[in-house]
C-alpha cells in the first residue's frame, strides 16, 4: 500500500520553495506514494507556479490559507484543513513556510493524530522581517509547534544552529537537507542575451526576488549607482520580479539615471541567468537562496550577502563572492569583481562544480524518501 504523503504550503508562488516542492512530489515513486498538495492562494502581485508547471497527485487549493496573518481567515482555514486532512487520512504530513507550518501542524495533530509531522524551514524569520516583540512570540509558538512534530528539516547548518538557539525542537528532531536543483545544462549566451534584449559590450547584473524590506533591493540599486565612482559605465542591472518595493526602486532608478529593467515575475528566469555576468543577492536574512544554485548551473557566480546560510555554499572567491550589507562596501567589491573577466569566469565554473556535486534535485528528492520511508515504518507495525 502507497505511503499517503500530503504537503501543505501557504502558496505556490515563483520562487524557491515552489520549485523545491513541485521537485520533490514529482521525485516520489507512485507506486510507493500517494501524494495531496495543500496550498493557499497567490497574491495580486505574484504568480502562481502551478500555471505553468505540474506536480503529480492530488492539488488542493484552500482560499483561507494564506501568508498574511488575519485571525478569523485562520480560523477558517484551520478548520478546512481538519476537514480535509480528516478525508484524505495521511501517514505522513510534511508542512512548508510559516503560515503552513502552523495551522498545518496543529490541524494534523487533531485530524490525524497518528500521522507523523515533518516540518521544513527554508529560512526563518528570527531577525529582518518582525519587531522584536513579535519575533518573541513567533519563537514560543515555534517552540510550542515542535513538540507536535516528528522532524524539523534545516536546509543549512546555521538556519538549524540559530533556531536551536532560541530553543526551538530538540537536537534529535533536527535533520539538515541541502537543497537541490536540476542541473540545467549551459544555455546559449548569445540566444539568452537576444531574448532579453541585452547590448552584447553591457557587463549585466541580475537581481530576482521578491521587492520587500527583508530582500533589500535597495541595495542592488545603490551599489550600482556607486559603481560609477569606480568607473564602471556600460553596466545594466535587470530586476525579475514584484513586491511592495517596487515602485520605491523604480523612482530611486529613474532619479539617479541607473541602466536597470525591471522584468517584473517571470517563470523563465534561466533565459536571464544564462546571459548575465554576474547574480547580486542582497538579502538581510536567508536560509540559502535556491536562485545562487541555479545561476550556478550557469556558471554565474553570485554577489552574495553573508548572512543565513549563504556561506554553505560560497566561499568567497572560489565559489562565489560575499560582502556586508554596506551600499558602499558592496559597490566596492562589485567594480573589483566586474574588472576580472578571468576571476568571473573561474568561480562560476567551481559553482557549477560544486552544486553538480552536492546540491542535485536527485539527491534533495532521495533524502526526503529515505526520511519518509523511516517515518511510516513504525506505522505500518503498529
Amino acid at each position: 500500500m502507497p505511503i499517503k504523503v500530503v504537503s501543505i504550503i501557504s502558496r505556490m508562488n515563483v520562487g524557491g520553495p515552489a520549485v523545491l516542492l513541485r521537485d520533490l512530489i514529482n521525485g516520489l515513486n507512485s507506486d510507493d506514494f500517494e501524494h495531496n498538495l495543500i496550498t493557499g492562494v497567490c497574491l495580486p502581485n505574484e504568480i502562481d507556479y502551478l500555471a505553468s508547471h505540474r506536480v503529480n497527485g492530488s492539488v488542493h487549493y484552500l482560499s483561507a490559507v494564506q501568508r498574511s496573518i488575519l485571525p478569523i481567515r485562520d480560523v477558517l482555514g484551520l478548520f478546512a484543513l481538519i476537514k480535509l486532512l480528516r478525508k484524505i487520512s495521511p501517514d505522513i504530513v510534511h508542512t512548508h513556510t510559516s503560515k503552513a507550518g502552523v495551522l498545518g501542524r496543529i490541524a494534523t495533530r487533531i485530524a490525524a493524530p497518528r500521522a507523523k509531522i515533518v516540518h521544513t524551514y527554508h529560512g526563518h524569520v528570527l531577525y529582518g522581517y518582525f519587531p522584536k516583540y513579535v519575533t518573541r512570540m513567533v519563537v514560543i509558538l515555534e517552540r510550542y509547534l515542535a513538540k507536535l512534530t516528528n522532524v524539523l528539516i534545516a536546509i543549512t547548518s546555521a538556519v538549524e544552529m540559530d533556531l536551536r538557539k532560541v530553543g526551538i525542537g530538540q537536537p534529535k528532531q533536527w535533520r539538515k537537507i541541502r537543497l537541490g536543483v536540476n542541473i540545467e545544462p549551459r544555455h546559449d549566451r548569445k540566444v539568452a542575451s537576444q531574448k532579453s534584449e541585452i547590448v552584447p559590450d553591457e557587463k549585466i547584473l541580475l537581481w530576482i526576488g521578491r521587492f520587500a524590506s527583508v530582500k533589500n533591493p535597495m541595495l542592488a540599486l545603490r551599489a550600482v549607482s556607486r559603481i560609477r565612482e569606480f568607473h564602471f559605465k556600460s553596466v545594466r542591472l535587470i530586476m525579475v520580479g514584484d513586491g511592495d518595493l517596487l515602485n520605491e526602486c523604480k523612482t530611486f532608478a529613474v532619479e539617479n539615471e541607473l541602466n536597470v529593467d525591471f522584468v517584473g515575475w517571470s517563470d523563465d528566469i534561466f533565459s536571464y541567468l544564462s546571459a548575465a555576468d554576474l547574480l547580486l543577492l542582497t538579502s538581510n536574512n536567508e536560509g540559502m537562496g535556491m536562485v545562487i544554485l541555479e545561476a550556478a548551473t550557469q556558471e554565474v557566480p553570485t554577489l552574495a550577502t553573508d548572512v543565513g546560510g549563504v556561506s554553505e555554499f560560497i566561499q568567497d572567491g572560489k565559489t562565489g563572492f560575499l560582502t556586508s550589507l554596506n551600499a558602499h562596501e558592496f559597490a566596492e567589491k562589485l567594480s573589483e569583481i566586474l574588472s576580472r573577466e578571468d576571476l568571473l569566469r573561474t568561480v562560476g565554473h567551481n559553482a557549477r562544480e560544486l552544486v553538480s556535486a552536492e546540491f542535485s534535485r536527485e539527491l534533495f528528492v532521495q533524502n526526503h524518501i529515505n526520511l519518509y520511508k523511516e517515518l511510516y515504518s513504525p506505522i505500518k507495525s503498529a
